[in-house]
Parts: structure tokens; sequence; C-alpha cells
């Protein structure tokens, strides 16, 4: 066995194999369901009504075995009869249950039929219809029974019938008899064997002539319910191995004419609709591109207007940049003042911390002062009370001791004068000495608000430095901005532009749209002539 015959009986195995449903589906009567296959059984050909009964995609069907939706309950005898009577370029006609790809299944009155092509047959065509139900009653019985092995298939036996010229040569051979008998020596045959040789040709040939009659009445009738769109008119078998030939021909017509009017009415219907559908879609896309050109237009306007905006924002940036740049020039020279404010500040802080150091060896000094007069103060309270004891023994010397208590007492005025000098010293000095240390205050609180208005001259000039820094960034983004707006404006011109041109082109999808409108409606009407021209066909299909 080759690859490919394996290939496909795996596949055969698989699809039997498949788990079915008790889900039965139905066929619509009007509808039957064609295919097409090749010489090997791949479909070539699948009408909408197959795709959609069988669960399968299109494209799931092309170029597989038709026994894709076989059924495991037919038995295996119905495909040979078909196969074997369709070798023998007969029609095939049977009930087939088949199977969906849900695992459901569907019943169908099958006629499938040889398909030629310039004389030569390529493949096969099977169109299968509605059956009823003692129909499908009848065969799901006799298919049980088959399976389980109580009965055998009634398989289609090879076309028969009678040649034509068999009958003319019994019409032909009817004198011949007579005259044979004559010859023998028959006496009522000898006698009037001429006119009986009239008489067997003249029944003969009525005879032969009632049958080519009623054989030509059946096609004739047939061909009548052809015309009036009766497809479902039995044409009755003659006998007649010719006319048996012409009635298989004649009935596979009228089953392939069956299907085809079928699928067209089907089309025209589909086709309508899709007609319909088009046209209210193109009466859509015909609202929404001419609100969209609305939209458009619309857009365009409000991009001019931005613009238009944006040329006097980048005016106003413009000016900005200019006040921001005078600004720094503002910073600029108030950073100058600043920093010869800062400068002279120093300087006072210098000066004033100079005096405060003066001021502190001025202390110093007064305070050594002070000390000195203090030495003083006790020299002389020693000395008076030296030149009292001196003044005492002067006293107890008498006369002798006169002139040293003189003198003792000019010490004793001297110290005292000493005294109250130094006493007053002291008390200048204290007074020099509190106004130095109140001076010294001052200035100490004078050096730290110097300081103090140092630091917030240096924060200020700090301060100065930042807005300056901060101007010039301002300057260069206002010039940024300006030049961005710039191509801001020259962009929503651009666009302004484009949208103009889309308006343009939305209102030739507009007229476009239009003709498609036309175009479907056109297409609906004719599609109604055809189904009106098809439609007293429908009720016979």
């Amino acid at each position: 066995m080759s690859q490919t015959a394996q290939n496909e009986l795996k596949g055969r195995n698989a699809r039997m194999a498949a788990p079915t449903t008790a889900v039965e589906r139905l066929l619509d009567p009007k509808i039957p369901i064609v295919t097409k296959t090749d010489l090997k059984g791949r479909i070539t050909y699948a009408n909408p009504a197959f795709v959609e009964i069988s669960g399968f995609r299109l494209d799931e069907l092309l170029g597989q075995p038709h026994n894709v939706v076989r059924h495991p309950d037919m038995p295996r005898d119905a495909f040979k009869d078909l196969w074997d009577t369709g070798r023998r370029d007969e029609p095939w006609k049977g009930l087939v249950k088949n199977r969906c790809k849900d695992g459901g299944y569907y019943w169908v009155d099958a006629y499938v039929t040889p398909l030629t092509q310039n004389g030569e047959k390529i493949g096969y065509m099977s169109v299968r219809s509605k059956p009823s139900d003692s129909q499908k009653s009848e065969a799901e019985a006799l298919y049980k029974a088959i399976n389980a092995g109580n009965a055998t298939f009634p398989f289609t036996k090879p076309a028969k019938g009678r040649p034509f010229i068999v009958d003319l040569a019994v019409v032909a051979f009817l004198p011949v008899i007579i005259a044979l008998l004559s010859l023998i020596g028959i006496p009522a045959v000898v006698y009037g064997s001429t006119a009986l040789s009239f008489v067997a040709a003249a029944l003969g040939l009525l005879w032969l002539k009632g049958r080519v009659e009623h054989t030509n009445k059946a096609m004739l009738d047939a061909m009548r319910n052809l015309a009036e769109g009766n497809f479902k008119h039995e044409i009755p078998e003659t006998g007649t191995r010719e006319f048996n030939k012409v009635h298989t021909a004649f009935k596979s017509m009228q089953v392939n004419l069956r299907a085809i009017i079928a699928d067209v009415i089907s089309s025209s219907s589909e086709v309508k609709n899709n007609a319909e559908a088009l046209s209210q879609l193109a009466i859509n896309l015909m609202s929404r591109s001419q609100q969209q050109s609305d939209g458009i237009n619309g857009v365009a306007a409000a991009l001019e207007e931005l613009s238009v905006s944006v040329s006097e924002i980048s005016e106003a940036t413009g000016k900005s940049s200019a006040h921001a740049k005078n600004a720094m020039d503002v910073v600029d020279t108030g950073a100058q003042s600043m920093d010869k404010s800062t400068q002279a500040t120093q300087k006072v802080a210098q000066v004033v911390q100079d005096a405060k150091q003066n001021i502190e060896e001025l202390n110093r000094a007064v305070v050594k002062i002070s000390n000195v007069t203090r030495t003083i103060t006790e020299i002389a309270e020693k000395t008076n009370l030296l030149a009292l004891n001196a003044a005492i023994e002067a006293a107890r010397a008498g006369e002798s001791g006169r002139g040293f208590a003189v003198v003792a007492d000019e010490v004793r005025k001297l110290a005292e004068m000493t005294r109250q000098s130094t006493t007053e010293i002291s008390a200048t000095v204290q007074e020099v000495q509190s106004g130095t240390n109140k001076g010294l205050e001052t200035m100490s609180r004078a050096v730290d608000e110097v300081n103090i208005g140092t630091t917030l001259i240096l924060e200020a000039s700090e301060s100065l430095q930042a807005i300056k820094v901060a101007s010039r960034g301002v300057a260069q983004s206002a010039k940024d901005i300006s030049a961005m707006l710039e191509q801001q404006s020259q962009a929503s011109l651009e666009v302004a532009n484009s949208m103009e041109r889309m308006s343009s082109l939305t209102e030739s999808n507009v007229a476009a749209i239009n003709d498609l409108d036309n175009s479907a409606k056109q297409l609906a009407s004719t599609s109604g002539e055809l189904r009106t021209l098809v439609k007293h066909f429908e009720a016979s299909l």
C-alpha cells in the first residue's frame, strides 16, 4: 500500500472514530445541498447550503475526501454501491446520513451523477434534498439491520432495457416468418400469405408506433414539466435501452437544473441582502464622510485661528524676551551696585572693628590707670598714717620735735591732697571706663549690625545673581518658545493645507460612495429582477 493510500486510510479511520451526538439538523426543503468531486472523491465545489449544514468552513472542505462528512451509522456497502454505479457512468440515488463537524447529523436524499467535460468524465456531482420522515425511518431501520448483519444492502442494478433494434427486428421478421410458414405448406398460410404479411407488418408497425409515441409522450411531458419549472416530476422508464439512457441523462439534467436554480435563488437572495446592506453601509459612510468633511473644515478653520494665535503668542513672547533682557540688564546694574555696597559695608565694618579695638585698648589703659590710682591712694593713706605717727612722736619730743611735727603735718596735708586727687582721678577713670564700656558695647552692636548688613547684602547679591541667571534662562526660553511657535505656526499652516486637501478628497469619496450606493441599489434591483425571473421555479424545488 502506498504512503498516500495509508494516509487516506488513517484519515478515514480517524473520521469514523470522531465523536457523534444525537442532535439532528434539518435541510431547507427548497435549497438542496450541492457538491462536486474529482474522480477520487476529493471535494472541488460546495455550495453555501452544504457549508452551513456541515459546520465546516469552505477551506476545510475543498480538497478533502467527501467522506469527511461520513457518519459511522452508514453501511460501507452503501458507498461501495455508489462507487460501483458511478464507474458504470450511471446515476446513484439513495438516502444518506451525514455527520456534522460538531458531531451532529443530517439526512439527505442524494442523487449522484457523473460530471463530463468535452465528453470525458472528470468527476461527480451530488445533489441532496430533504427526505421525508417516513424515508428517514425506513432507511434508519434498514441501515441498523445491515450493520447488525440481519439484512443486506439493496445494490443498484445495472441499467437494463431491450434494445430498440430488437423491436425493429420483430416487426421486420413477422413477414419473413409468415413466408416461411407458407413454404412449409400450411394451407391457411399458403392461400393468405400475402394478406397475412401485410397485416403482420401493419400490426408490428402499429405496436412499434405505440411504443415510440409512449416514449415520446413521456419525454414531452418531462420537458413540459421542466419548462414549467416542475423539477419534482417523475419520468417513467420505457423499457427501451436507448430511451432509458435518454431518461437517465434527462433525469440528471433535471436534478442538476434544480440544484442550479436553487443556488441561483439562494444567491440572488444573498446578493439582494448584501446589496441592501452595502447600500445602507454606503449611506452610513456618506453620512460619516459628510461629518468627517465638516469636522475637517472645522479643524482647518481652527488651525488657521490657531496659526494666528500662535503668531500673536510668538510676538508677545518676543516682547517678553526683550523685557527679560531688560530685566537682566537692570539686575546686572543692581548687582554691580550691590557689589559696591558690599565693598563699602565691608570697609565700614573694618573701621568699626578698628574703633572697637582702639576702645578696647583705651579701656585696658583706663584699667591700668585705675590700678595705679588705687596704688597711689594706698600710698597716700599709708603716708597720712605715717605723718600722723610722726606728729605724735614730735609732740612727745617737745620743743625739739617741733620742726619735725611741722614737716609731718605738711606731709599729712600732702598725703590728704594726694588721696583727694586720686579719689577724683578714680571717679574720672570710672566715668571714662563706664563710657568706654558703653562705647565698646555700642561698637560691638555696630559690628554685629554691620556683619548682619553685610550678610544681607551678600544674600541680596546672590539673589540678584540668581535673578540674573533666571532672567537669562527666561530670555533664552522665550527665544526658544518664539522659534518653536514659529515652527508650530508653519506646521499649523501645513496641517490646514493638508486638511483642505483631505476635505477635497473626502468630497471625492462622498461622490464615490454615492456612486457605490447607486451601484448597490442597481445591484439590488437586478437581483430582484433575477429572483422574479426564477421565482416560479421556487415552488417546485
